[in-house]
């Protein structure tokens, strides 16, 4: 029957539908779409004077999806037949998809004189007409009691795009009680044209009891660039006072590239005596780069006045690379510079990117401010030293961790020690002769080689070569210092408790001479460590056995700590035992194998 496009076989096709037969009717409805267009926008109009929701609601959707305009007034008529809340809803939706002005003034009664849901889902359909829409609907809706209907009219207002609707929108945003209306309408402005706008979106920004009105009005003035907005904020930074002064200042930012505007914050901080007034000018001056402003900044901070801080502070933020000689002139020493001006250089330094090297001179100056007698300049100087990559970053900053008079200086020079260990862990063997030269660098130095060695057998391995070769005479000048009174001792030490798994694998190494393995088994056998999880015995029986005489002894420290059997060192140690002609070493080796044969009781001791 689709296929027969007559008036009776349309007949026969509404009969399914409307028969009690679901499936029959299931399969019309399917059969249906195979029709021309207007056809079927015939046979659904019929439907919905039918009695059954199910098919009503059917014919309003698919009248939607078809948006046939012969179909626009039966769906306005089916609004007034049928009350059900769920259906209206239904043809509401279908009618938004029309976007037909011809509908827009049943929609604005209907918007109106309803309530709920359909209310909302007909201001929903009214935003596709905003243009069309009657003025004296959008100004009754501006005065309506209901929250919803006035935030759609301040929405549709704004729409408009003209000075008339503007003019009414400030003043009626003035007297707006809901904070969601005010909000919801200063995010939809796109453009401030007149005067009365304009000061109702300043005075929100400043008096509105609502934080996020306030966020939201000042968003809109720092992205509405416009004559207005601009006369305004003008004519408060300079004639006003107080608050209204100090925003209006902060929002001149925008328009730093007008050479006026420049210029009148110029003369303002020049005439001004209110300190809020003039650290805002200067705040606002960094925000954008102009020659001009660079040497105004400069010279407030030449001056060494109240407000040179400050002006060292926004110079900071617009200074390039070609501006070093001025970075350069600021550390210097010999000039009588404020410490908070240094201070200000020096966090700019901090900043820059690590790839953005730092020249000669400016290192210079960084290297003499650690002296300085300001402890806020010497903080400041740690950091940025710590960031100019000399070649012994951790020479001067661990000496500074424990000579400087000031607990904030040693923490950060400590810190900044870790960082760059973390950074550049090759740099990190630099720093073992001041562990060795300084017993009170112990702690810290330990600290740093096993947070950032422990777990990479690489830099342990170059950790304990360096270590040996300093203990051991590498450094003439530190021969005579007890080797195992130094820092370094304990530093490898406590290496050892953090990862033993891998001193014992270097203990298994070939190529070894035997000073370097006499220094390794004292370091295990100083540990406290008395099992070894995966101890390869076998190894130590023969290592044990081809030792030439002092290092025997030192094997025998090592296995005095161990607590437990091992059968290839017992039987290795018997027979050591049978053969010695010593008897001090005989009574070791007797004392070792008692321990070990002797029933073991549960201890506490460290195991690994």
């Amino acid at each position: 029957m689709a296929h027969v496009q007559n008036f009776a076989a349309r007949d026969a096709l509404l009969e399914m539908l409307r028969g009690a037969d679901e499936l029959a009717a299931g399969q019309a409805r399917l059969a249906m779409e195979s029709l021309p267009a207007d056809i079927q926008a015939d046979m659904l109009i019929e439907m919905l004077a039918w009695d059954s929701e199910e098919d009503v609601r059917f014919a309003v959707r698919q009248l939607g999806r078809l948006r046939q305009p012969k179909a626009l007034w039966p769906l306005l008529q089916a609004m007034i037949t049928h009350q059900e809340t769920e259906l209206q809803v239904e043809i509401l939706k279908s009618l938004a998809k029309f976007r037909d002005a011809r509908c827009v003034r049943a929609l604005e009664r209907i918007a109106i004189r309803s309530g709920g849901r359909i209310q909302t889902e007909a201001l929903e359909v009214l935003n596709n007409f905003s243009r069309m829409l009657h003025s004296r609907f959008i100004r009754r809706c501006l005065d309506s009691a209901v929250d919803r209907i006035r935030e759609f009219a301040f929405v549709t207002a704004v729409k408009q795009k003209s000075r008339y609707w503007e003019k009414l929108v400030g003043e009626k945003l003035k007297r707006e009680p809901l904070e969601a209306v005010r909000s919801k309408t200063l995010t939809s402005l796109r453009s401030i044209r007149v005067r009365e706008l304009w000061q109702a979106v300043f005075d929100l920004s400043l008096n509105d009891p609502s934080f996020t009105v306030r966020l939201n009005a000042v968003s809109v003035l720092q992205r509405i660039h416009s004559n207005a907005v601009c006369a305004g904020l003008v004519k408060h930074a300079f004639r006003d006072e107080g608050a209204k002064q100090l925003l209006a200042i902060r929002l001149l930012a925008s328009y730093l590239g007008d050479s006026k505007i420049r210029a009148g914050l110029y003369r303002l901080y020049e005439r001004t005596q209110t300190p809020a007034v003039r650290l805002e000018v200067l705040a606002v001056l960094g925000e954008r780069a102009h020659p001009e402003t660079f040497r105004f900044l400069q010279s407030v901070v030449d001056g060494n006045g109240d407000d040179a801080y400050a002006a060292a502070l926004s110079l900071t933020e617009i200074l390039r690379e070609s501006d070093w000689d001025t970075v350069e002139s600021l550390l210097d020493r010999s000039r009588e510079v404020p410490g908070p001006v240094r201070q200000a250089v020096l966090y700019w330094i901090c900043r820059l990117n690590e790839e953005m090297p730092v020249p000669v001179p400016v290192s210079s100056r960084i290297m003499e401010l650690l002296k300085d007698r300001d402890r806020a300049v010497r903080y400041m100087a740690v950091r940025a030293y710590a960031r100019i990559g000399r070649a012994d970053p951790f020479e001067k900053l661990l000496t500074i961790s424990i000579a400087d008079p000031e607990k904030s200086i040693r923490y950060i020079s400590y810190a900044e020690a870790v960082l760059l260990a973390h950074r550049d862990p090759e740099q990190l063997c630099k720093a073992l002769p001041i562990a060795y030269i300084s017993s009170q660098l112990a702690k810290p130095c330990a600290q740093l080689f096993v947070e950032v060695s422990v777990g990479h057998k690489t830099r342990m391995r170059d950790i304990f070569k360096q270590a040996f070769e300093i203990l051991h005479g590498g450094l003439p000048d530190l021969q005579d210092r007890p080797w195992k009174d130094s820092a370094l001792f304990p530093l490898l030490v406590n290496m050892v408790r953090r990862d033993a798994s891998f001193f014992i694998e270097l203990l298994q190494e070939p190529g070894w001479n035997s000073r370097e393995e006499r220094f390794l088994l004292q370091i295990l056998a100083a540990s406290g460590i008395v099992r070894y999880e995966g101890l390869d015995t076998a190894f130590l029986a023969r290592a044990y056995e081809r030792a030439p005489g002092m290092l025997r002894t030192e094997y025998l420290e090592f296995f005095e700590t161990l607590k437990y059997p091992h059968s290839d060192l017992s039987r290795a140690l018997v027979r050591a035992l049978e053969q010695t002609p010593d008897v001090e070493t005989a009574e070791r080796l007797e004392s070792v194998l008692v321990r070990w044969l002797a029933p073991q009781a549960p201890d506490e001791e460290r195991t690994v």
